[in-house]
């Protein structure tokens, strides 16, 4: 079943001014994926940079940018086992977010449990994520360590913060 959606595309380098918002339509979803109806949307600064021309990882112009998701599962494929329609989730999709519905793999996804707010939920998966992966990974902190967070008021500062006292 194909289903319309609104997109926000930045169809050119520039200011804020250059987003455009158009209708399209997603086709039928693939038997391995989940399809989220969108509630939130989550505004990070790669973002901002990629409307700018200035974030090396972005797709070329026209494109919808995106990063992370909150809604509900309005559809899954044949294939998926591990998600249900109506869960609430947040998911990362890396681009193409600022839409109304949106197909995913549901290993992009985590369901909400019932006190986690939908736009508290959509700001979350990029910076924790950021932050999971830098104190983790790359500086492989364990229980006791001292972490210095030189700018804590940002969304990954916040996180690194959270996560290292949670270490």
């Amino acid at each position: 079943m194909s289903q319309n959606v609104r997109l926000a595309v930045y169809p050119r380098k520039g200011g804020p001014e250059s987003i455009t918002v158009i209708e399209g339509e997603l086709g039928p979803l693939a038997p391995d994926h989940i399809r989220i109806d969108v509630h939130y949307a989550g505004i990070n600064f790669a973002d901002l940079m990629m409307r700018l021309g200035l974030y090396g990882a972005a797709p070329p112009f026209p494109f919808t940018p995106g990063y992370e998701v909150s809604g509900t599962i309005i559809e899954i494929g044949k294939d998926v086992r591990n998600r249900s329609v109506g869960d609430r989730v947040v998911a990362m999709t890396r681009y193409g977010g600022y839409t109304t519905i949106i197909d995913v793999l549901p290993d992009q996804s985590f369901i909400l449990g019932p006190s986690m707010k939908l736009e508290a939920a959509a700001a979350m998966p990029v910076t924790y994520a950021t932050a999971h992966h830098m104190l983790v990974h790359l500086g492989r902190i364990r229980e006791g360590d001292t972490v210095l967070v030189h700018h804590a008021a940002g969304g990954v500062g916040t996180a690194v913060a959270q996560i290292a006292k949670a270490k």
